[in-house]
């Protein structure tokens, strides 16, 4: 039973929210700029995501942004930027710019969330 209602739960939300996200209207859900934000991707639509490898959200969100990422139209393009808001966060952005001068940010950015979530490897040392 409880299986049940977790699945049909689980169903009503994300029937809710797809239909909630349809909905969006401009003044109220959202302010239209007066002058276009400049990107550096020229005329494509740009998704910029910021995060931080610590970040237990962002650990969660990144296999959905990788499924995304998937389906990305040829008319946008995706920056992930590292946020540092604080001190303690210049480290996490530091190992994605070291991944990629490497050219390794494809291959080696999910490991290096794995590490710090899953297998608890602690990188940060700010001495």
């Amino acid at each position: 039973m409880k299986k049940i209602l977790s699945f049909v739960v689980v169903c009503f939300v994300s029937f809710y929210t797809s239909v909630a996200l349809a909905n969006f209207t401009a003044d109220k859900d959202y302010v239209v700029l007066d002058k276009p934000v400049k990107t550096v991707t020229g005329d494509k639509v740009e998704v910029r995501e910021l995060f931080w490898y610590y970040c237990p959200h962002c650990f969660n969100v990144e296999p959905l942004v990788e499924g995304w990422l998937k389906k990305l139209p040829e008319s946008a393009t995706f920056i992930r930027q590292p946020a540092v808001f604080s001190d303690r966060w210049v480290n996490g952005a530091i190992y994605y710019y070291v991944l990629e001068q490497l050219g390794e940010v494809d291959r080696l950015h999910g490991a290096l969330f794995d590490a710090i979530h899953l297998h608890k490897t602690p990188f940060i040392d700010n001495e």
